[in-house]
């Protein structure tokens, strides 16, 4: 907190002294983000510029009491003033990384913090730039109290300002505002069989969306859906061989998975739109070529996008084993 010049001090105690109860300063406070409460950003990187400001309401709030009220003789002439006591924004801070530089309407002998006459306000800019998708996830998580992306790998980063006032400690002696900022993550993204493998935080956000109906089985848990990716397309849990037909469909099975993820997770789809829908029918056939083919589709599709930032590990790709398995010719 700030200490008031000693003129500011004086000129407030002696009109609190005339309130009795009551504090002779009013607030209130607004903020912005590129000039609205709230702002989506889907582009990187992003400039963003908050606006933190805090108004004179003494004569407001007055207009709301008994006709008889001290408040009224000063506000009916006109004169009118509230000292800002203090202002925070902890999570804005945090968010910046750097302390805010409070604005103030004071002369250059006053101390920082601003006394408003006659319902004046004054706005702190705080103007910052979110490098990428990933920084502004990397700035959320680091925050107090972390926001982290949703099922969506949406970020939402929501500021609190305040403004204190009131030195006889009478309620209301603080007003509070917030603006809400969302980053969205970048489109057309993808991730492989290896990295949905070894980010369970992936398979949890995807199936939070429902079972995956994959023709043969219904994946409802993470657990099943994690023991798929892991199953060997070559034997079963207890080494007996499996047949060309299992081993296709174990190969399908998984990229249909990865795809089915990718579209929830990433809101990302193959170009043929039936590519889905045919892995699904073929799972539930007997054409091993067909399973074969659509799986070599899918697993192309699932390494389409495998670039640039993700929100449930590194802003690369992890490194693995390619999980593609050659299997032409394996159901003759």
């Amino acid at each position: 907190m700030k200490v008031l010049n000693l003129k500011f001090v004086f000129a407030f105690l002696v009109a609190a002294g005339a309130a009795g109860n009551a504090s002779a300063s009013y607030l209130t406070c607004s903020a912005t983000v590129n000039g609205a409460p709230s702002a989506v950003v889907d582009q990187f990187p992003a400039s963003l510029d908050y606006e933190l400001t805090v108004n004179d309401a003494w004569c407001d709030w007055c207009a709301t009491q008994d006709a008889g009220h001290w408040c009224h003789l000063g506000c009916s002439q006109g004169q009118s003033s509230s000292v800002v006591m203090n202002e925070t924004d902890a999570p804005l801070a945090a968010f910046v990384g750097a302390p805010i530089a409070w604005v103030s309407t004071n002369p250059s002998w006053a101390e920082t913090f601003p006394f408003l006459l006659g319902g004046g306000s004054v706005t702190t800019p705080v103007s910052f730039t979110v490098a990428s998708y990933a920084d502004c996830a990397t700035r959320a998580r680091g925050l107090p109290v972390p926001a982290l992306p949703d099922a969506n790998g949406v970020v939402t980063f929501t500021d609190e300002y305040k403004v204190f006032w009131n030195l006889d400690g009478v309620p209301p002696y603080y007003a509070a505002c917030q603006a809400e900022l969302k980053c969205l993550p970048p489109q057309g993204q993808t991730r492989t069989l290896g990295y949905f493998k070894t980010h369970p935080a992936a398979v949890d956000a995807c199936l939070s969306h429902g079972a995956i109906d994959l023709g043969f089985m219904n994946v409802s848990s993470s657990a099943t859906a994690l023991g798929l990716l892991y199953a060997s397309p070559a034997k079963y849990a207890d080494g007996t061989k499996r047949s060309a037909y299992d081993q296709a469909r174990v190969l399908l099975a998984r990229q249909l998975l990865v795809a089915i993820c990718n579209g929830r997770v990433f809101g990302s789809s193959p170009a043929d739109a039936s590519l889905i829908g045919d892995a699904v029918a073929a799972l539930v056939g007997t054409s091993c070529g067909n399973m074969n083919w659509l799986q070599g589709q899918l697993d192309a599709f699932n390494n389409s996008g495998d670039t640039g930032e993700n929100f449930y590990g590194s802003a690369a790709p992890g490194s693995y084993a390619d999980p593609t398995v050659k299997t032409a010719g394996a159901c003759q």
